[in-house]
């Protein structure tokens, strides 16, 4: 584990495409039962070296319209591992209070709120409420906003970290 500390810290965030080859993949999608799921390859870097894990449980956002979707699922796969992230009721206010391998989702704001301390692949399991009369492409939709993925997690890391250290 790493100190993530002060200096050039990016979050890179890649939609990728389902890969039935895919071990990871494969194993996340065993562990769901939903009709839909996206896959994430998400890397933080610091000073351009990749960081697999932290000392720190981060905070980041996924910029995602999740009004279409029920039953949402966050799954990490990791040094050979599934974990499905549990969902919060509320979105913590502080740092000291991020728990790794959790998750919130503000549906007015568009937003999945994630906390965790490792980072490789990541998967938003769902199924999608079919209104007949208004569903047009939803999934499409969703893909191209989940393309539009906030990086501040950059900022806050290193606020925090500044913050931690004051």
């Amino acid at each position: 584990l790493e100190e993530v500390g002060a200096g050039n810290i990016e979050l890179l965030v890649e939609l990728k495409e389902t890969d039935k080859n895919n071990e990871e993949q494969k194993s996340i999608l065993e562990q769901t039962k939903n009709k839909n799921t996206m896959f994430l390859e998400i890397d933080l870097l610091k000073d351009e070296r990749n960081l697999t894990e932290t000392d720190n449980v981060l905070h980041f956002v996924i910029s995602l319209d999740t009004k279409s979707m029920i039953n949402l699922e966050l799954y990490r796969y990791h040094d050979d591992k599934v974990d499905k992230f549990t969902k919060l009721d509320k979105l913590p206010s502080e740092a000291k209070d991020y728990t790794d391998k959790t998750f919130y989702v503000d549906v007015d704001a568009k937003e999945i709120h994630v906390f965790t301390d490792k980072f490789s692949t990541y998967a938003v399991s769902y199924n999608e409420i079919e209104n007949p009369k208004t569903f047009d492409g939803m999934f499409g939709y969703t893909l191209l906003t989940l393309i539009s993925v906030l990086t501040v997690a950059t900022i806050i890391i290193y606020k925090k970290k500044v913050e931690c250290h004051n």
